[in-house]
């Protein structure tokens, strides 16, 4: 294991950040360095927060003497928690070579209101992120249309923050969020598929003009808000086999 002592650690977007290893790293350490080389050189108020998460992405594995060879059995190690007090050695020894899993750094754990997150940005930022893409890859399918097309706006109002609402009336039109950002970043592809680029760009400045003068912070609490009525976002769910 000593060989391998480099790794990835990747993050909501699918970036990562290189860290080199011993048998006797902890996950802790891997973690408060990746949150000081990527984040902040400063501690963080949240910084307990964050956990590493391990997939299987190799070919063959054996977790606590089981066998993992099919497809269907891969899913046991499948969005499996680190403790941050195992060692490498142990993730080694339980879940096999190091180059066959991909650890990724998420927020799990949540302060009891996004006031108090917010008041520690990096972690408040990245919270967002990792929130907002959960949401367009798992959960967008399971909300409505009206609120799909709310929760991209918001996305829109917060990138184009410092324009004023006459600025962002001529930057936002379907033609140029397509060409130079893509539509698929704020909308699902059911609300492009299901609306003529006019209507959907209709619908989108009567969302923005809804949140006319909404600050940058105010918008992310606001997708949290409005997101948390249809997705419990803090809860977790697992499933599990019965005898």
């Amino acid at each position: 294991m000593d060989k391998n002592t480099f790794l990835k650690i990747y993050f909501p977007n699918g970036s990562f950040h290189g860290i080199r290893y011993t048998s006797s790293t902890t996950v802790a350490e891997l973690i408060r360095t990746v949150l000081k080389g990527r984040l902040s050189p400063n501690e963080l108020i949240f910084h307990l927060s964050y956990a590493l998460r391990v997939t299987y992405i190799g070919k063959e594995q054996t977790i606590t003497n089981v066998r993992i060879s099919s497809s269907s059995d891969k899913t046991i190690l499948s969005d499996k928690w680190l403790h941050s007090n195992m060692t490498m050695e142990k993730v080694h020894r339980i879940y096999g070579p190091i180059d066959e899993l991909k650890l990724e750094l998420r927020l799990r754990y949540f302060p009891q209101s996004i006031d108090a997150l917010s008041n520690d940005k990096p972690t408040f930022g990245y919270f967002y992120e990792q929130l907002r893409i959960d949401y367009m890859r798992l959960k967008s399918e399971y909300v409505s249309m009206n609120e799909a097309i709310e929760l991209g706006s918001l996305e829109i109002r917060k990138l184009f923050k410092d324009l004023n609402p006459t600025a962002l009336d001529k930057k936002v039109n379907v033609d140029y969020l397509e060409k130079e950002l893509g539509l698929k970043r704020f909308f699902p592809q059911s609300v492009i598929s299901s609306h003529k680029p006019r209507v959907l760009r209709k619908c989108i400045k009567a969302c923005l003009k809804k949140y006319e003068g909404l600050a940058e912070e105010e918008c992310v609490k606001r997708f949290c808000f409005l997101l948390k009525d249809v997705w419990n976002w803090e809860q977790e769910v697992y499933t599990c086999n019965l005898g």
